[in-house]
């Protein structure tokens, strides 16, 4: 939310979900009260082939405090394929990731899970990747809800024979 005090505020969507209610708290309820420290950690290959598969894992930890509820984003880069998860509360639109998670306490985690394809590359490509995590309560440390992991795309090797040996270079 933005301008939240003025005349004019605007909203912005951070993730959509189709799901069903469980409880009677969602992410407009306030807490004056309450606050937690919810952290992000992305990890992903150093590298990976062009056209193999790349598996990305997330991992939103509460690191203190009572969390209410979070939600997750992550913009897929266009050079990874058809990513898919199969996380619970999470789902990918347009090669956008949301994810939307009811309350955490104070030292657990959740761990979330994207695959895809690395697109072809004529020449080695790295492709960065962000996560972000938004807490439903007041977020003392702000600096640890963001990660961003790199992993090169190196170029295919098309000499590679059915049987998984190597030709020989053509003198």
């Amino acid at each position: 939310m933005e301008n939240a005090t003025g005349s004019n505020p605007r909203f912005t969507v951070l993730s959509t979900q189709t799901t069903t209610p469980a409880t009677n708290l969602d992410a407009t309820s306030c807490f004056l009260d309450s606050s937690a420290d919810l952290s992000v950690r992305k990890h992903s290959p150093k590298s990976v082939e062009a056209r193999s598969e790349v598996s990305y894992r997330i991992t939103v930890r509460n690191e203190k405090g009572d969390s209410s509820g979070w939600s997750l984003i992550d913009d897929i880069p266009a050079k990874i394929l058809s990513p898919t998860t199969s996380t619970e509360g999470c789902e990918i639109t347009d090669d956008l990731l949301s994810c939307a998670g009811g309350p955490l306490a104070e030292g657990d985690h959740v761990e979330v899970t994207v695959t895809g394809t690395a697109a072809n590359a004529s020449k080695p490509t790295t492709v960065k990747n962000t996560a972000t995590v938004f807490g439903d309560d007041a977020d003392p440390r702000k600096d640890n809800n963001k990660d961003t992991t790199s992993t090169k795309i190196k170029p295919a090797d098309d000499n590679d024979k059915a049987d998984g040996k190597k030709q020989a270079p053509h003198a």
